[in-house]
């Protein structure tokens, strides 16, 4: 064929579109081209037969990199770049990816292959056609030009326009520029041979044009040794655009039954769906409901000159029809990501009944990392493997099947939890076994940091530890993960110790040193133990060192004015806890000092004085007098410290309490208004018997009994509400003094 008789057709698609992917179907045999050019990292052209195998729809690509990138390409039987390969198959053409792999800087920052398109400037031209057709959102504009029965000339006219507009002429950026050339590059391959179909992303289509001018040579990648790319399961949730896939349709469970049943009959079909699942969950859905459904998506449908039911019809019905109250929040399906808290219960029903329940599942014959199969072998071996029904089992930690375990869950392999850890009392680590339909793809995931489960665990713990560097919590779990997994753990000591020594956050500090405490005192439990064997001195210097930081940490905070901070509260509660385990008189001296120290926070003073309180010392004649001597204003943020750490002790201190009566009874209207928000946080540290007591306290010291108590306790009111009021009241007062109106 020469090369003035071959034609180049160049379609472009959005991913996942029904209707998309029945045009490309139609190109594709109409014109039974010699080539076929598709999207998708051509480094995995030599094993394309791979992805053609029977699998159980929706599969990904997943490809990683050597710096650990990773991206998908997610395919479902409605996928323009699937339904393209079987058509090529189908008419016997030569199929070809064309795009670049995920490891190629164009990536850099992305997570999936398939995100395309637009800019601001796009953005706002498909906001003007919203709302020229008052529609909620772009997913409803696409439904509404493109998903609804169309002739495949008028619907591959209407997309070469609407990608031509989007793109506007714009050139690509340092992203798309690499990619597109390679994509033309195929193409000035391809046209020599014969027609040419190419499939792509809708933005990309219109830049093409350029292949005339580029050599035949079809584009290459020089393949990075530990580069890989697998086929993985996947599912309808994971496609879903309201889960946050950025190039995803909405409701890939419609989108299911649009390319089954055809654009004509999708709407009834997900009608009589959603009617079904309503009732099967117990929501009260009649007969004349079922008419009334019908007759209202009907008149929506005539009323916006649509073909035939669009989703958007559909849905609008369901919400009229079903929905006999007012709406908490917007329909989940005016917007994308996950669905509001407040969500109507019907609507959430309607919207999993439309999200689709399909599991995808790889044909026997895939070619799998090797990491799935040293899983299998261990799994099998230990009697690990998760069965139809969760079952429980308790292991203690020198069993060689708590370390699998602890291995798979460094990997963040679904379906092994662990439910519960290791106490003096209970002493036998309890895990939840379960069948996920994740696994495989998280395996597949996981396999490019090794080939065996003990390769790939290492290679994260150490990723973990690079990217935790300056958090001293998030290096002592992993830390602690290492140590059960019985990993290497030099790099996490030698990045604790690190870390210790550079923490300059009081807040951070705490958290740190509560996560090593708690991994020294678990140490303690196993004394004689083979596991963490000559990790426990390191672990005992590094809590040493944080402790010594703490303090110092501590006393060098200044702000007598500044609120409370969690936080740091925290921390000190976190040194006090060390301090019970190993008795300081260096730390008692700190936070003496501290206590009593003016500049020092407030409520880093009164968890310096509850830190002595709560060791057994009677500083409850102390407590009474800060309390009295403090800025009234900042009585709720000492107060909120002390109570962190001796909540007890002061809730039962007759004196204390009479002193913060005594202060927040004289306090102006404007001040109490101030210093409430902090007293309240501050009683919210106290247990309802602990604030029981206070209230009695309180309502004895005005000659009231029980009832008062209970009235304080819960008040008719908001008590911000009150103290508002009573500002507004001084202030009016105030006015009414000033023009001798009292």
């Amino acid at each position: 064929m020469t090369a003035a008789a071959m034609t180049v057709h160049i379609l472009g698609v959005r991913h996942h579109s029904p209707a998309c992917a029945r045009l490309v179907h139609h190109v594709i045999t109409t014109v039974r081209p010699a080539t076929v050019l598709v999207e998708g990292p051509l480094d995995f052209n030599p094993r394309l037969p791979e992805l053609l195998l029977p699998h159980t729809l929706p599969v990904a690509l997943f490809t990683w990199a050597p710096d650990r990138r990773s991206s998908w390409l997610p395919l479902s039987d409605s996928s323009p770049e699937l339904v393209a390969l079987r058509a090529a198959q189908e008419v016997g053409a030569e199929a070809r990816l064309c795009d670049l792999p995920a490891w190629h800087p164009a990536f850099e920052g992305r997570s999936r292959l398939d995100e395309d398109g637009g800019d601001a400037l796009s953005r706002a031209w498909v906001d003007t056609l919203r709302e020229r057709w008052q529609l909620d959102d772009e997913d409803a504009l696409w439904d509404h030009l493109f998903e609804l029965p169309l002739t495949y000339d008028a619907l591959r006219a209407r997309l070469e326009a609407w990608f031509l507009r989007l793109r506007d002429g714009r050139p690509a950026g340092p992203r798309d520029a690499p990619r597109e050339l390679a994509m033309a590059q195929a193409l000035a391959w391809a046209a020599p041979r014969g027609d040419v179909v190419l499939v792509c992303g809708g933005w990309h289509a219109p830049a093409l044009e350029g292949w005339r001018d580029l050599p035949p040579v079809f584009p290459t990648v020089q393949t990075p040794p530990d580069a890989g790319a697998w086929i993985v399961p996947f599912s309808d949730q994971r496609l879903d655009s309201f889960a946050g896939y950025a190039a995803g349709m909405p409701m890939s469970g419609w989108q299911a039954r649009a390319w089954a049943e055809g654009p004509d009959a999708v709407g009834e079909a997900a009608l009589a769906h959603v009617v079904g699942w309503l009732r099967e969950r117990g929501h009260p859905v009649s007969t004349a409901d079922q008419i009334a459904l019908h007759t209202t998506a009907d008149a929506l449908r005539r009323l916006r000159g649509h073909a035939a039911l669009a989703r958007v019809d559909v849905l609008d019905a369901i919400t009229s029809v079903l929905v006999r109250d007012a709406l908490p929040a917007p329909a989940p399906w005016t917007r994308r990501g996950p669905l509001p808290a407040d969500t109507h219960p019907v609507l959430v029903e309607v919207a999993r009944a439309l999200a689709g329940e399909r599991l995808g599942r790889l044909a026997p014959e895939t070619p799998r990392p090797p990491l799935l199969h040293d899983v299998a072998r261990l799994l099998d071996a230990h009697g690990l493997a998760p069965g139809a029904l969760p079952r429980t089992l308790a292991l203690r930690g020198e069993d060689p099947r708590a370390v699998v375990l602890h291995r798979l869950r460094v990997l963040g392999a679904p379906g092994f939890e662990l439910r519960r850890r290791p106490t003096p009392v209970e002493p036998d680590e309890r895990w939840q076994l379960s069948q996920h339909p994740d696994l495989d793809a998280r395996l597949i995931e996981a396999s490019g940091w090794g080939g065996t489960l003990e390769e790939a665990a290492q290679a994260l713990l150490v990723d973990r530890l690079q990217r935790a560097q300056g958090d001293m919590a998030a290096v002592a779990a992993a830390l602690d993960d290492a140590v059960r997994a019985q990993l290497s753990v030099q790099l996490a000591l030698g990045a604790l110790a690190a870390t210790v020594a550079q923490e300059r956050s009081l807040a951070a500090l705490g958290a740190g040193l509560r996560a090593v405490h708690d991994l020294q005192r678990e140490f303690a439990q196993r004394r004689g133990s083979r596991r963490g064997e000559g990790v426990r001195e390191a672990v005992d210097a590094a809590l040493r060192a944080a402790f010594d930081r703490g303090l110092w940490l501590v006393e060098g905070r200044t702000g007598p004015a500044a609120p409370a901070d969690a936080g740091e509260i925290a921390a000190v509660r976190a040194l006090r806890d060390v301090a019970r385990a190993a008795p300081s008189p260096h730390a008692d001296a700190v936070m003496g000092r501290v206590a009593w120290a003016p500049e020092a926070p407030p409520a880093l003073r009164g968890a310096a004085l509850g830190w002595a309180w709560s060791l057994g010392r009677d500083v409850a004649g102390d407590a009474a007098a800060l309390a009295t001597a403090l800025p009234p204003t900042r009585l709720g943020d000492w107060l909120a410290g002390l109570l962190a750490l001796a909540r007890g002790a002061a809730a039962a201190s007759g004196p204390l309490v009479a002193a913060v009566d005594r202060v927040t009874a004289t306090l102006p209207p404007d001040e109490l208004l101030i210093a409430l928000p902090s007293l309240r946080l501050a009683f919210s540290w106290l247990s309802p018997e602990e604030r029981y007591a206070v209230a009695l306290a309180a309502a004895a010291l005005h000659g009231r009994g029980e009832g008062a108590a209970v009235a304080l306790l819960r008040p008719g009111a908001d008590p911000l509400t009150v103290a508002r009021g009573a500002a507004l009241d001084a202030a009016v007062e105030a006015v009414a003094q000033r023009w001798g109106l009292a």
